[in-house]
């Protein structure tokens, strides 16, 4: 008896038939370059190190950055592969441009254009955009720009978004696979002062997409490069997490909702690796109520935070994270927002 016949008897030619069909049509999609690429996943674990290729692209000199040509030849002609010129352009921008916190307030006047950018060393993040794009491109680079909403330093958990969006990032595609980065915010950040600091973060270079909706909402749901798009209101609803809370490798047990509705007593439950120690504080306007204190350890990994608040009103609980063995400076790491309605009688 022949294959197909043995097929044909055990019932099995259909399933045959559907898995060729498949890998045909699948054949011809990449062929095409039409194959789906959505990257939802860090292929490595440990992120390969850049240290050579960031101090290529930290000796460039500054006359090959009079003009975008030259200064995309000078750093192309030092990458081998897609993945090392997108390094390269990223480590340059970060290092060399300046947020420009004069655009916001309108004192100074703002471009997206690459040359204003390079000239003036400093731009919003349409700028950083605008520049990597046009870097990219004369690299040799598929690049885009992507724009949407995201939880920026003036964003309070609860905010809803509406109107054009409010930020910039890029989609760039290394090997058949579109990838995401944010040059803005891998250049520093603005901090609760309102003052910039330039300090360059390596999270916001090739950062996962199901780490990246937490704080970027694109316009168009495809370029979250997710298998399953979110939601705008879902999007609002998260609790506002910070680059720390995936580098700390926390996580949330409850509530999932970055606002809680309360009459006084509320309670957050996290887990946390044991090298990692967890603090807060709450503020009430612009006034901090109770100062940074530490979070209690329940069980194993399981952290606790749980208080009562006597006045109705908005708070801000405000939860920070450090490496116990490496700093002993707490960062951001995620924020809620605590709506008392009124409070119970007893609580008084």
């Amino acid at each position: 008896m022949g294959i197909i016949s043995r097929l044909i008897v055990s019932g099995k030619i259909n399933i045959v038939y559907d898995c060729f069909a498949y890998l045909s049509i699948l054949f011809i999609l990449i062929l095409t370059g039409c194959a789906p690429s959505i990257r939802t996943f860090r292929a490595d674990p440990t992120p390969p190190s850049y240290s050579r290729i960031d101090s290529i692209a930290d000796s460039a000199p500054d006359s090959v950055a009079n003009s975008a040509q030259n200064l995309a030849n000078w750093l192309a002609a030092h990458g081998k592969t897609d993945l090392e010129k997108t390094r390269l352009l990223y480590r340059w921008i970060t290092g060399n441009i300046y947020y420009d916190t004069g655009i916001l307030t309108g004192m100074t006047a703002g471009s997206d254009n690459a040359q204003d950018v390079l000239r003036k060393r400093s731009a919003v993040c349409a700028g950083y955009a605008g520049l990597f794009e046009t870097l990219g491109r004369a690299a040799g680079l598929e690049v885009k720009t992507i724009n949407g909403y995201a939880k920026g330093s003036h964003y309070t958990p609860g905010d809803h978004f509406s109107g054009a969006g409010n930020h910039a990032w890029i989609a760039v595609r290394i090997d058949s696979v579109w990838q995401l980065l944010d040059p803005t915010w891998g250049s520093g950040y603005i901090n609760e002062n309102g003052t910039y600091i330039h300090e360059f973060n390596d999270y916001y270079f090739l950062t996962p997409p199901q780490e990246l909706i937490a704080t970027h909402f694109p316009d168009e749901p495809r370029w979250q490069l997710l298998e399953t798009p979110t939601n705008q209101d879902i999007f609002e609803k998260n609790v506002f997490i910070k680059d720390v809370y995936f580098k700390h490798n926390i996580k949330i047990i409850k509530p999932d909702s970055g606002v809680i509705y309360t009459k006084g007593p509320f309670t957050v439950e996290l887990s946390c690796p044991k090298d990692v120690q967890l603090l807060y504080t709450l503020e009430h306007g612009k006034n901090e109520i109770l100062p940074l204190r530490a979070c209690k350890v329940q069980y194993k990994n399981l952290v606790l935070i749980s208080e009562t608040l006597r006045e109705p009103g908005e708070y801000l609980l405000k939860i920070f994270s450090r490496r116990k063995q490496e700093s002993n400076i707490s960062k951001l790491t995620l924020v809620y927002k605590i709506i008392v309605t009124h409070t119970n009688s007893n609580q008084l």
